[in-house]
């Protein structure tokens, strides 16, 4: 894949990146929607409105998480 950038820094870039896509696509959707009202729309309109929730609640669970795990002690 020529267009992939290397492995960011940021923990939290590949969720970010999906909820950005997802939500991009149910704004187009959205459009899509509101020029044609057909059932085939509708539900593709709230099958992506589903993939946005998902991708925003694992991004939330991401962000959740300790970035850093701490360094297990010998005892």
């Amino acid at each position: 894949m020529a267009d992939e950038a290397p492995a960011p820094t940021d923990p939290y870039a590949q969720q970010q990146a999906q909820y950005d896509r997802a939500s991009a696509k149910y704004t187009e959707l959205q459009a899509k929607y509101q020029e044609h009202k057909t059932k085939k729309n509708q539900k593709a309109k709230k099958a992506q409105a589903q993939r946005v929730e998902k991708a925003q609640a694992r991004l939330d669970d991401c962000r959740a998480e300790p970035t850093e795990s701490p360094e297990p002690t010998e005892g």
